[in-house]
């Protein structure tokens, strides 16, 4: 026997153990005109208890007669107990159709599938693994995992509403589903009415009193009027500044600058400061500083401001009124050294610079001194830039000719660029040819040079600049009447056999310090 069926067998049964018993107490119940169970306010109390899977007890007003349908009318209730898995209270005006225990599609454990046609009813899912599946009149379906609930049909509205006091809610709608978290209400079709009572208990109590369709009118009462309010106007305090802001607004960049008697790196990190005053009187011109944090100890920082009257530390152009702002826009430079690593940055609203005649409170006098800096996130600076030497050009510069000696002396000039970041230090160019025999290392003599097949950098090649060398690449007369490709390198290892991989110079590029090919066709000899 399915468990539907048996359920109704079950019912018949305990039906006709409350008709016999009622017989001796209490008329007997009316029968609606369809046939359907009317349970009414008389107190009977008839209790039955058979088998803990089905229908064990039915506690309602009068004894209960059940078709297809079961019907609370006159102010009756009714309770329906399913062991220790769900029970359910009934409430008057309520038509329900009778419950089926087969799993419904989707539904975790044994699932309580029941249709509420009109009223209202509280339920609790006691036991784990449980879910009770409601249907609604306009075709959605509503899983309850958690452990107390009510439902409410309106037929007036068309509206189903359920609220979930503990677990979950999920709602089909015949399209989708979505989820409902833990102590929300739904109605369906419609929004989420807010609040849910108080209770499971309170809205038991309600639905008696007033009904369960009004039950739920309850919980959402007209929005009390608004009332005036006094405000009134604000007492004058004195000067508060803030750092109400600073971010990094660019790249940080390397640049070099005089320091000494050498070239010095620098970083610039492009900075944006925004200063409040929080106090409603105006505070005095004053400045604000940056200083960077290292290792618990602060640092100040050069900001440069364009058009400001200060260098470094930039100052207002005049008093700062109670609740506006300030903002600098400029360059903070880090010394090179710190390259590639991590630093944090702390704006200071009315900085003191300390080579300066100030008071405690620097050039403001304010409600609260201890709040005027402000630390930004950690910033990372670029590791440090290495140069980079590549040839430029090489070209021909006048007509070969042959020495006294007989060999081929061919001018040429070879230009150097260091297009990488920091200074190269000196090195050396060499040149090369590839012949119809291979290719082979030539000298390459520059007037003023030590050196007849070297010519070396007389200082370091900053950043941006380029040098040039002109000179003579000299060619043996046996390669008379061909045509060679000459190539000149810069940062030459040529005849160091103890060099280092990267000879001299440590570059950023590595790869890129040949030249272009120069194609040069040879004399003929003639003798």
């Amino acid at each position: 026997m399915d468990s539907r069926r048996r359920f109704f067998f079950l019912l018949a049964i305990l039906i006709a153990l409350g008709c016999r018993l009622s017989s001796e107490m209490t008329p007997a119940a009316p029968e609606a005109r369809d046939g359907t169970a009317i349970l009414t306010p008389e107190r009977d109390n008839v209790e039955h208890g058979t088998d803990e899977s089905a229908l064990v007890q039915v506690l309602s007003s009068v004894p209960v007669s059940a078709g297809e349908f079961i019907r609370i009318t006159e102010g009756g209730e009714a309770l329906l107990d399913f062991g220790e898995a769900l029970r359910l209270r009934l409430f008057n005006d309520t038509e329900m159709q009778t419950i089926n225990t087969e799993p419904a599609p989707g539904a975790s454990g044994a699932a309580y599938v029941f249709s509420l046609q009109q009223g209202g009813l509280t339920g609790q899912l006691t036991k784990a693994g449980e879910s009770a599946v409601i249907e609604t009149p306009g075709g959605a379906t509503i899983t309850i995992l958690g452990t107390q609930f009510f439902v409410v049909y309106d037929p007036a509205t068309g509206e189903t509403t359920v609220g979930n006091f503990d677990g979950s809610v999920q709602v089909d709608d015949g399209s989708a589903s979505f989820p409902l978290g833990a102590s929300r209400q739904v109605t369906i079709p419609g929004g989420v009415p807010e609040p849910l009572p108080v209770s499971y208990v309170q809205f038991e109590q309600q639905a008696r009193s007033l009904g369960p369709v009004a039950a739920v009118a309850a919980l959402q009462p007209e929005p009390p009027s608004p009332t005036p309010t006094f405000t009134p106007s604000p007492t004058p305090s004195p000067p508060d500044l803030v750092v109400a802001g600073m971010e990094v607004i660019g790249e940080p960049r390397f640049e070099s600058q005089p320091s000494g008697i050498a070239l010095g790196q620098v970083i610039r990190v492009p900075v944006r400061l925004t200063v409040t005053n929080r106090g409603t009187r105006p505070a005095p011109v004053f400045q604000v500083g940056i200083q960077a944090r290292l290792e618990q100890r602060d640092m100040p920082l050069c900001f440069a401001v364009a058009g400001n009257a200060e260098d470094c530390f930039p100052v207002t152009d005049g008093p700062l009124p109670g609740g506006e702002s300030r903002t600098f826009e400029g360059l903070v430079s880090l010394p090179g050294a710190l390259a590639g690593s991590t630093v944090q940055l702390a704006g200071i609203a009315d900085f003191c610079v300390r080579d300066r005649n100030v008071r405690d409170f620097c050039q403001v006098q304010e409600s609260d001194e201890t709040n005027n800096q402000f630390f930004a996130p950690a910033l990372e600076l670029p590791s440090p830039p290495a140069p980079d030497l590549i040839i430029s050009s090489i070209t021909s510069t006048d007509e070969i000719f042959r020495q006294r000696n007989g060999e081929f002396a061919v001018p040429v000039a070879v230009t150097v660029s260091n297009v990488g970041g920091m200074p190269a230090e000196i090195f050396k160019v060499s040149t090369e040819a590839i012949t119809p025999n291979g290719q082979f290392l030539f000298p390459f003599t520059v007037g003023g040079q030590q050196d007849v097949w070297y010519p070396f950098t007389s200082a370091p090649l900053a950043p941006g600049a380029s040098v040039t060398f002109q000179g003579i690449v000299t060619i043996p007369d046996r390669y008379a009447g061909l045509i060679v490709q000459l190539l000149a390198l810069a940062d030459s290892c040529a005849a160091e056999e103890f060099a280092e991989p990267t000879c001299r110079v440590v570059e950023g590029d590595e790869e890129n310090n040949w030249s272009t090919e120069l194609s040069v066709r040879l004399p003929v000899i003639v003798d």
